[in-house]
Parts: C-alpha cells; structure tokens; sequence
C-alpha cells in the first residue's frame, strides 16, 4: 500500500461506538487506514469501564494519522443508541458510516460507497449499506422455513426489507444495486442533513447490543427517504467484513430477551396493524420449538416471551429494562 498520507482523502465521518474491546477496535481502526480512500474522520464513542482500556482506546484514536480527524469521546453509561446520537453529533460531514468495531472494510469499499452516494441516477442516495463479503446465503430449505414462520417476506424476497415479525432480512443474491428498507448495523452510510431534516435519532429506550435498535433507525430513515423520491441501497461493490468479535459479548440470555422485547415494542411503536402481531407471535413460538430441538436455553427464551405477554402496557411506554430480570 502506498504512503498513507499521499492516499486520496473523502469528506465522510465513521462513527465506531466501541465498549471493553480494545484489540478489536485497534484492527478495525488498521484496516480503515489500509484502504485506498480514507474517511477524513473517525469518531470514537467509548463506553469501556476499565480506565486502563479507556486509555488504550483513547491512545489508538490519538495514533491516527494526521490527515484524519480522530475524534475520541467517553460515556460513562454503556448505550449503543445514546453513543450513536453523540456521534452524529460530533461529525463534520454530510456522509456518515455508522461502523461496528469489528469490521474489515475492504480496500475499495470506501471510495465505492463515496460514489454511489454522488450518483443520483433514479434519485438521489440516501443510505448506501454494505452487503458483507458475499456468500451463498441460506439454503433453499433454511428459506423456505423462514417463509413458512413468519421470519421471512415472500412479497419482498427481492428487496432488503422488514417482515412483519419485526426482523429485517436481505435477499440471498444480491449482484447489484439493490432497494431496502432497513440496514444492518454493523456497517451503513446515511446523509446527516436528511436525518437533522427528518428528526432521525437512535432510539435511547433501547439500550442493550440488539440489532432491532439499528433497524428501528434505519428503517425510519428509509421511510422519509422513499417518501421523497429518495434511494437507499445495499450495494455489493461494498464490501465489508464483519468479524463478530469475541473478545467482549453481553450475556446470550440478555442477547434472548432483548430480541423478543425490543420487536414487541417496534411493533407498537411503529403502529403495525394486528395480523403483524399475529406473524410476530407465530415466528417467536417456532423460535422457541427450534430452540427446544436444538437444546439452545428455551427456558430463557420462554421466559421472555412470557414476559412480553405479560408487561405488553410497560413495553408499549419504552420501559425495557425487562423488570430488572436481565
């Protein structure tokens, strides 16, 4: 790779929220400087509660280059909304990647993503999403079972979209520029003055590492944006690496019941009509004859499921600290 400070240089901020993963985040700040376009900044939100980690990280972001902006900010209480909300805050400029800090973002993926948002070819771009690394995808089986409970949308299989059990799903082949509705949080891009213009914001309710906090934004997002004519898009020319890290994970049973609470609430919040309730219902019942046959802790899944039929008045209001049970 060239000399890192004769590489092109883009007006685009990444927002890396980051807790008690120091390694992690370090080769994920590697590999945003080894790409052959660079973003001009980097804002890091850290919510470590060792002061010896927060020291790390703060080091590592103070280690990049001078040609990058290397924003370092401490919250005291771990929120991945609420570290959002302060970085889109802190950003300087229009295009924003929210990023994960355990991704690899190949070589190319950045100036791609910068390209496609200038393109405005069928509309102009308001949220570019990566696809990964590619892949097969599920089987024809695996398909078939997710349409069949509920986890999937047969209308919308070609589209990246929200079903009506309140998970977000990509089509299995995606060879080109592709409509969605809701984008994966590890890695998506989103113009700051759409989301200030529409009064987008990370849902602080929600506050525990589930993937329904990100959907909820974007999905927001991709609403206003086809509303006015706008594209959002998963694009394969992005391609991004996502390691899912181990070096720090929250509890699996808070992982189960933030799944199955954090839905129950999008689904009242977003006003989804009753046969949605029922799909949503019916998919987390087979979720929990899956994990029954798989031996995968159904209890801790009943349990919550339980719970959300039991305190649906608390979930509807945003209180989903599950009782203080997780």
């Amino acid at each position: 790779m060239n000399d890192i400070n004769a590489r092109k240089i883009l007006p685009v901020s990444v927002a890396i929220p980051t807790i008690n993963r120091p390694e992690s985040l370090k080769h994920t700040l590697d590999s945003y400087m080894s790409m052959k376009a660079l973003p001009c900044e980097i804002i890091v939100v850290d919510q470590s509660a060792s002061a010896e980690i927060r020291n790390e990280i703060e080091s590592a972001v103070k280690a990049l280059p001078e040609n990058v902006k290397g924003v370092y900010i401490y919250q005291t209480k771990p929120s991945i909304t609420d570290s959002r909300n302060r970085a889109f805050e802190a950003a300087s400029n229009d295009i924003l990647i929210y990023s994960d800090d355990d991704v690899e973002p190949e070589q190319e993926a950045l100036e791609n993503l910068y390209n496609l948002f200038q393109d405005e070819t069928g509309g102009k771009t308001a949220l570019v999403a990566s696809y990964g690394t590619g892949g097969a995808g599920p089987s024809a089986l695996k398909k078939m079972l997710g349409f069949i409970t509920g986890a999937r949308s047969w209308k919308n299989r070609n589209i990246g979209n929200v079903t009506m059990s309140m998970l977000g799903r990509y089509p299995a082949a995606i060879k080109t520029e592709t409509a969605t509705q809701w984008a994966m949080g590890y890695f998506f891009s989103v113009r700051r003055t759409l989301a200030e213009k529409w009064n987008i914001k990370s849902d602080s309710a929600m506050s525990g590492y589930a993937y329904a906090e990100d959907l909820d934004y974007t999905w927001r997002y991709c609403l206003k944006a086809r509303g006015e004519g706008m594209k959002c898009i998963i694009s394969p020319s992005v391609r991004v690496k996502h390691l899912v890290s181990r070096e720090y994970r929250i509890p699996s049973k808070k992982h189960t019941w933030l799944y199955i609470v954090n839905r129950h609430y999008l689904l009242y919040k977003h006003k989804r009509p009753f046969p949605a309730r029922l799909v949503l219902e019916w998919c987390n019942i087979c979720r929990l004859l899956e994990r029954v046959l798989k031996r995968e802790k159904p209890v801790d899944f009943a349990a919550a499921l339980w719970y959300s039929w039991t305190h649906s008045a608390e979930i509807r209001q945003g209180k989903l600290d599950c009782g203080g049970l997780i």
